[in-house]
């Protein structure tokens, strides 16, 4: 199987050139010369290892973490409207004042995950118009979703025990996803609150 990894376009997505993208992407992060806003919108990311990986202000529309490991992986600020990252394992990761619009989580491990103010509410594609954000079956324990906005997220069977949802918004707009679902979900407050 080698190193290469087929993405969108229908090229191998080599991981030479994912690290050369990673490397220019920190120096634009820092404000280094030379350094490249990483663009890997629609890109087939899916299975690798990226643990820790720095995609702060990253464009990253469409992408596919589904199966990757992102354990601490740095996403705040990215544009992550309608990315896949079904199974994977995100904990610990950011996510905050991130665009998760249209995103699905479904199944995916975000303990500990810091999604403060993140955008959840629906999103969609010309493919896929008006898609929820899925968090269904997600590990949400202790994640902190402060001020995020969630309307209309569905996060049927998800777990959230000791997570912070303080002041985030469950407004609804259109069916009533998580209303429906909320008795199949965890919530859960540590003693004391």
């Amino acid at each position: 199987m080698g190193n290469e990894k087929s993405n969108a376009w229908g090229q191998g997505m080599e991981a030479e050139r994912l690290l050369e993208i990673l490397r220019l992407h920190i120096r634009y992060v820092r404000g280094l010369p030379g350094g490249v806003r990483a663009d890997l919108r629609r890109a087939d990311l899916s299975h690798w290892d990226m643990a820790g990986v720095e995609l702060t202000r990253a464009l990253l529309t469409g992408a596919n973490f589904a199966g990757t490991i992102l354990a601490g992986a740095d996403f705040s600020a990215a544009d992550l409207f309608c990315a896949n990252f079904e199974n994977a394992d995100a904990r610990d990761s950011l996510f905050n004042g991130t665009d998760l619009r249209g995103a699905r989580f479904r199944g995916a491990i975000l303990a500990g995950a810091g999604m403060k103010e993140a955008d959840v509410r629906p999103g969609g594609t010309v493919s896929s118009p008006n898609r929820w954000a899925d968090f269904s079956s997600a590990n949400l324990d202790g994640s902190n979703l402060e001020r995020a906005k969630l309307n209309g997220a569905d996060l049927a069977k998800a777990t959230m025990v000791e997570a912070d949802l303080t002041h985030a918004v469950f407004g609804w707009l259109g069916p009533p996803v998580l209303q429906s679902h909320r008795r199949h979900s965890v919530f859960r407050l540590p003693p004391g609150r």
